[in-house]
């Protein structure tokens, strides 16, 4: 109704305009005739003595009668611009103008490639992206695979056949791309309309149109009979015409379509990969961490930073990202910063494995069927051997955390009776482990037991008069006293009993939390038992990408017993192999590069492909330049940064980014550690939405 009124508004007011302007040409014309007739009166009573005078007073009245500048702007403003529409043209007011629809798309687009039809001279590029199921598009692919493959057996025209070969091509290795990663699709349509003032300048226009878009290895073709759908679908005050998108619109991934956004230049960008953050002029970096070009040999992430410089945020964007591409994600979360988004935006599930999660729990006596440490290097093909002897390292290296005061004869000790343990279960060095259940496990109480034995074996001793070991005695008795609180104490709840969780979700957090402050040594030791339990599930499948985030990694430092980190060395070097990406975030590189673990911190943190500085100073950023070689402007940036900016290093090359996103992602950024962003609550999520972009 209201766009009725304004509609018969425009249309009084200029027939108003209309009128005043006829009024006021009609007087002009009366006065000049008349001032014509008195000069022609007394041209005829007086000789013309000279005829340019009378020229130029001739021209100077004609000059009058033309329009005032300012009412015809008015007038162009109010009244209707005519249109005119033939087979493949149609005319815009004083233009010509030609409607193209782009037909077929390249499955490997460049990155930008719309950006370059947009900048094509003298067009207007309409774009218009529909989001719609993977099974419907695999389906309509397997239809036309059929179809193509008929075609190709039956025809004789070579150059139809390599057309068809090359769909089909295509077609299979789309299928196969959905299929694998999962990834989002919708229909596409983008309308180009080309136009000139004159008839030489409209040719030259289409011509740069159909040769540009060509160079792409795309298909465009002429709308004939279709001009005035084009011009309709692409102007912004009308809808999509049916007509016409069902010769422009064609199915795409998102990907495909994300990458042909008009960015100018970008500091640094793949063709392929998720959004990323945007460099120091504003244009988006896209970023696909599984590439492996050049200096990017892997897909480990460093992130260091003071608290509250935007660390978690930047971390989570990338996570959503990777979510969407299908990617499996492990978060260890000892501060519950993801809990909510993994559970509310991601469909995922947490697993409570903190001090108060009864009923949760990792058995660090359960061998992990793929050890970080059991492949030979120097044979990649080889599998992983999973037994005993590898994982008693790792056991080992869970005691040297928790028995802060063991003594070498009591580790021995505590050695043995651990492999006692396993052979009660049935458990050998020579054990194949792998169709063994959780429930096949040695605990913690049974070694306590063994030790029990061991100490009233030797008290029989002692009652028959047989020669005892004073050391070997009290050794078993210091060693029961340390092992009591795992076993039976106020530790067991944590560690002492069969491995009881399972997921099967593409996203999972680990809850670590719960654990008294300043208890340090229980959380040190539960991160590194919930590492290993990680690692283990990421590393099953090498087909599948996988992400591993070590929040907080600090924790598992323990500068007394570096075999914890050397452990997670050992995965972040070896996850390449399994299509694994280890993330370690921490506050300091400092923590990493004390004397007596420098080695291993500083491989472990250098390893990483990816990393990215947030703000800091003193110390922290007095290693840091010492480790990267910082330029004076880099550091300067840094002990500035402000909130949710950073340095980017991908591979070799280092960028100053911004982590800025859209709505539609803040929202979905929730829980702790936001920092760069304001949650946004009972914000209700559209499905289906259209994204419509017209650029002139």
């Amino acid at each position: 109704m209201v766009k009725k009124i304004i509609i018969f508004l425009l249309i009084v007011i200029a027939l108003v305009v209309i009128t005043m302007l006829n009024k006021s040409n009609n007087k002009k014309v009366k006065k000049a005739n008349n001032r014509k007739t008195n000069t022609i009166k007394n041209e005829k009573k007086t000789p013309v003595k000279d005829v340019a005078l009378v020229e130029e007073r001739t021209s100077s009245k004609k000059k009058e009668v033309e329009i005032d500048p300012m009412l015809k702007a008015i007038l162009d403003t109010v009244a209707p611009i005519s249109v005119s529409f033939d087979q493949n043209s149609f005319r815009f007011g004083d233009k010509i103008v030609r409607a193209y629809a782009i037909t077929q798309y390249t499955p490997h687009p460049k990155f930008g490639w719309l950006a370059d039809i947009m900048g094509i001279p003298n067009t207007i590029v309409s774009t218009l992206y529909t989001p719609t199921s993977n099974a419907d598009l695999m389906q309509a692919l397997a239809k036309t695979l059929n179809v193509m493959r008929g075609t190709a057996e039956s025809t004789r025209n070579y150059i139809e056949q390599q057309r068809v070969e090359q769909g089909i091509e295509n077609a299979e290795e789309t299928i196969k791309r959905l299929d694998r990663t999962g990834e989002s699709v919708g229909r596409f349509s983008c309308i180009v309309l080309a136009f000139g003032t004159s008839k030489e300048e409209f040719q030259k226009s289409c011509s740069r149109v159909e040769s540009k878009i060509s160079a792409l290895n795309l298909r465009v073709k002429i709308l004939s009979n279709l001009q005035k759908e084009g011009f309709m679908s692409a102007f912004p005050t009308y809808t999509p015409q049916a007509d016409v998108l069902r010769c422009s619109e064609k199915i795409i991934t998102q990907s495909a379509m994300e990458f042909g956004m008009p960015i100018a230049s970008s500091a640094f960008s793949d063709d392929t990969g998720c959004h990323f953050a945007e460099d120091t002029n504003g244009n988006m970096i896209i970023l696909d961490m599984w590439k492996r070009i050049g200096d990017r040999t892997n897909s480990n992430f460093t992130v260091m930073g003071m608290p509250g410089k935007g660390k978690s945020f930047s971390v989570k964007s990338i996570l959503l990202g990777e979510w969407m591409r299908g990617t499996r994600i492990y978060i260890i979360d000892p501060e519950r910063e993801y809990v909510q988004m993994v559970e509310d935006e991601m469909e995922g599930e947490v697993l409570k494995v903190g001090a108060n999660s009864k009923g949760s729990m990792i058995n660090p006596l359960q061998i992990r069927t793929v050890s970080s440490s059991s492949k030979d290097e120097k044979n990649p093909d080889e599998e992983d051997t999973a037994n005993l002897a590898s994982h008693l390292k790792t056991v080992e290296t869970f005691f040297d955390l928790y028995l802060e005061d063991i003594t070498a004869s009591q580790k021995a000790l505590l050695k043995d009776m651990t492999i006692k343990a396993y052979a009660k279960y049935g458990i050998t060095f020579e054990s194949d482990i792998y169709h063994l259940t959780n429930n096949d496990y040695p605990v913690m109480k049974d070694i306590y037991d063994l030790i029990e034995f061991e100490i009233t074996k030797l008290d029989m001793k002692k009652k028959r008069g047989e020669n005892v070991s004073t050391v070997e005695y009290n050794d078993y008795v210091q060693l029961r006293g340390l092992m009591k609180d795992i076993a039976v104490g106020g530790d067991s709840f944590i560690w002492n009993g069969e491995t009881t969780i399972h997921s099967d979700s593409k996203v999972v957090a680990l809850d670590t939390s719960g654990f008294a402050e300043g208890n340090e040594k229980l959380k040190k030791i539960q991160y590194f038992n919930v590492l290993t339990w990680v690692w283990e599930q990421a590393s099953q499948n090498r087909e599948e990408r996988c992400i591993i985030v070590a929040d907080e990694a600090y924790m598992m430092i323990d500068q007394r017993v570096p075999t914890a980190l050397i452990h997670m060395r050992n995965m972040a070097k070896r996850g390449r192999k399994y299509n694994v990406s280890i993330m370690t975030i921490s506050h300091s590189v400092v923590d990493f590069l004390a004397p007596a673990i420098k080695q291993y911190g500083q491989e472990l943190i250098g390893t990483s492909c990816y990393k990215m500085f947030f703000g800091c100073e003193g110390q922290n950023l007095l290693e840091l330049s010492n480790l990267y070689d910082l330029k004076e402007a880099e550091r300067d940036f840094l002990l500035g940064a402000e909130q949710g900016y950073a340095l980017a290093q991908f591979g070799s090359k280092r960028v100053i980014v911004h982590f800025k996103v859209g709505d539609y992602k803040k929202r979905r950024i929730s829980g702790g550690g936001e920092g760069v962003e304001t949650k946004k609550k009972n914000t209700s999520n559209r499905d289906n939405v259209v994204w419509q972009s017209v650029n002139a």
